[in-house]
């Protein structure tokens, strides 16, 4: 079983693709369950800190076996084990390797940049 929780910043676009795929793979995949948490923007660096420092990724390589900064991170996606993925790029990239190239000819990535 995979779960994963995601966390951003309301009207990120960049987010709504992770949000877009996430509801996607729930939707298709008997095993997969996500939570998502859409913060508001005058709470979000604080939340984002709050989380970052809660589950000691300073010190913990995420799941490209790399460092992340809190700072680096636009959003925040990681499984319910408290491993980081990292952020929607990391995550989009985690699941085309995980489930293939057809996460990505689903049409989601649909979602505009302003």
């Amino acid at each position: 079983m995979s779960s994963i929780i995601l966390a951003g910043c309301e009207q990120d676009k960049t987010f709504e693709k992770a949000e877009a795929l996430a509801y996607h793979l729930a939707a298709n995949l008997a095993d997969y369950t996500i939570e998502i948490n859409t913060i508001p923007p005058e709470e979000w660096d604080s939340y984002k800190k709050s989380i970052y420092e809660e589950n000691e990724w300073a010190l913990r390589r995420a799941r490209d076996r790399k460092i992340k900064k809190v700072d680096e991170l636009d959003q925040l996606i990681w499984r319910e084990s408290g491993e980081l993925i990292g952020n929607t790029w990391d995550y989009i990239e985690l699941m085309k390797h995980s489930y293939g190239e057809e996460v990505v000819k689903v049409g989601l990535f649909r979602v505009q940049d302003d």
